[in-house]
């Protein structure tokens, strides 16, 4: 069952009612579901393909300038998704957001919205983490550049990792349901594991992820 709240905060958003995220049966059948996809059938999980263009400075300029472009912007409904430990499901919280219309943008202010609202319910996600960049390339690959702090919390444990994976894959698939992978990016660059749990140097299958209860 898939809960939805919505809150009709504008920009920026107001603060989501945290939720309790933790271990708990459900999520521990999930994050060794995760790991047997990746371990046994690597051709289903994240997919061996040759890596793509990094986030350059270039990249974050660009950033910085069109999410400053009124006129390239809109209100819509960005949805997030998050781990309930009580219910042991995924619940979709709905906000209302000014999203840029540009592709990479709007992807990059849907994560951006998504990391606010996990740190502020608690699920493996520190205040401290920033994305630096987004973009999307032609061959719908959408590609997140983090800074090195969103370890702190997500690092924390097979739990906190995979919810980390999960949860950022189904946010992207559910408001940019045209995108096929997604690649995780620190600092700019490719990295092998978040703690090392699960495997996340391929671009990650946002098919299979969004699908995982």
């Amino acid at each position: 069952m898939r809960g939805i709240l919505v809150a009709e905060t504008g920009e920026p958003a107001g603060r989501a009612t945290p939720y309790i995220v933790g271990g708990g049966l459900g999520l521990l059948v999930v994050a060794a579901t995760v790991l047997w996809i990746i371990a046994a059938n690597p051709g289903v999980g994240p997919r061996r393909v040759a890596a793509g263009p990094r986030a350059t400075a270039e990249d974050l300029e660009r950033w910085e300038a069109l999410a400053t472009d009124v006129s390239s912007r809109q209100t819509r409904q960005v949805e997030i998704v998050l781990p309930d430990r009580d219910s042991g499901e995924w619940v979709t919280v709905a906000e209302s957001v000014t999203v840029p219309l540009d592709e990479g943008l709007r992807l990059g202010r849907v994560v951006t919205t998504w990391l606010r609202r996990a740190a502020e319910s608690g699920s493996g996600v520190t205040r401290s983490a920033r994305l630096l960049s987004a973009h999307v390339d032609d061959g719908r690959r959408a590609y997140v550049n983090l800074s090195s702090e969103f370890r702190d919390g997500a690092a924390a444990g097979l739990t906190a990792e995979t919810e980390f994976v999960i949860g950022l894959a189904k946010t992207i698939r559910a408001n940019l349901p045209t995108m096929v992978d997604v690649q995780i990016l620190v600092d700019g660059q490719e990295t092998d594991t978040i703690g090392g749990q699960l495997d996340i140097s391929a671009p990650l299958s946002l098919a299979q992820f969004a699908e995982m209860r």
